[in-house]
């Protein structure tokens, strides 16, 4: 079932009454880059030149490739596991990279996007640039910042690249339900999901859930956020729902940021125009939801 709260002891807890700004945090968080954000994203979305990619739509053949693609990036990032997760024969799989912690590896903070998309009825193009190719080229510009500074971690990260979202969150199901079969410790579990749409004259913005989270985890990637993005406007969204509910339902601290606070505005929402280089896809908007 789903967590009521966490207990007065929890890590998230405990952080978040000693939280305050690191100077070597804004080091790392600083080194976020736009050109290698959008070389990602178009490869994904098929925008780049060269990019076999017309679709991510989980029961494509190009599913698989795509799943090919980002674990080869994560082992060019040093993962020290880079694993393909097969649950549905019909579905490409996540991909799982995991840095096992110096400290505390059998306690697991989970980083995770989705690489699946879905385009217009019955159009057999789906690029998928926001949702949820934002997303994806968060999780390799982390593992990228990861390997260029050598960071080692106390709890072991996890940074998973989910497919069957767009069916119903198939994919982080079947994961989280291994991970909760397992006994596995997850102290908090964080889902990026549409980052990249900045609708015409509204500032930078992020937003975490009302509903389907974990209240104490949001809190405190709100005062995080605040801290090492001030130039963002920090709130609250009611679009739902993504991975992170498979993990909360599953009784796991979890939560979930998104582009905009209040409603979805995207206009190529599900869309097979939801492209890069389009009016609204913002790369300072991408920039400070992966920051």
């Amino acid at each position: 079932s789903p967590l009521v709260g966490l207990p007065s002891d929890h890590p998230i807890v405990s952080k978040s009454k000693t939280l305050k700004h690191r100077a070597e945090i804004q080091a790392l968080v600083d080194q976020v880059d736009v050109k290698t954000l959008e070389k990602d994203v178009t490869w994904l979305s098929g925008e780049a030149a060269g990019s076999p990619f017309t679709t991510r739509s989980s029961t494509s053949k190009q599913s698989h490739d795509v799943a090919a693609w980002i674990k080869s990036q994560f082992e060019s990032y040093g993962c020290h596991t880079v694993e393909l997760v097969r649950y549905n024969p019909r579905y490409g799989p996540n991909v799982v990279c995991k840095f096992t912690g110096t400290q505390y590896p059998d306690q697991h903070v989970i980083v995770g996007a989705h690489h699946d998309d879905r385009g217009s009825f019955l159009n057999p193009r789906a690029p998928g640039a926001d949702d949820d190719g934002s997303g994806s080229s968060m999780l390799l510009q982390i593992a990228r910042i990861i390997k260029a500074n050598n960071l080692s971690f106390g709890r072991t990260l996890v940074i998973s690249a989910f497919s069957g979202e767009e069916q119903g969150l198939f994919g982080s199901a079947a994961l989280s339900k291994l991970m909760k079969d397992a006994r596995t410790e997850i102290t908090m579990m964080i889902q990026g999901d549409m980052l990249a749409y900045r609708k015409p004259g509204e500032r930078v913005q992020i937003a975490f859930p009302a509903r389907y989270h974990t209240a104490e985890v949001s809190s405190l990637l709100r005062n995080v956020t605040s801290l090492y993005v001030p130039n963002a406007v920090v709130g609250t969204t009611g679009a739902c729902c993504s991975d992170h509910q498979s993990f909360w339902e599953n009784g796991f601290p979890a939560t979930a940021f998104f582009e905009r606070n209040g409603p979805i505005a995207d206009p190529k929402y599900h869309n097979s125009g939801d492209l890069v280089y389009r009016e609204g896809y913002d790369f300072e908007q991408l920039s400070a939801s992966v920051k």
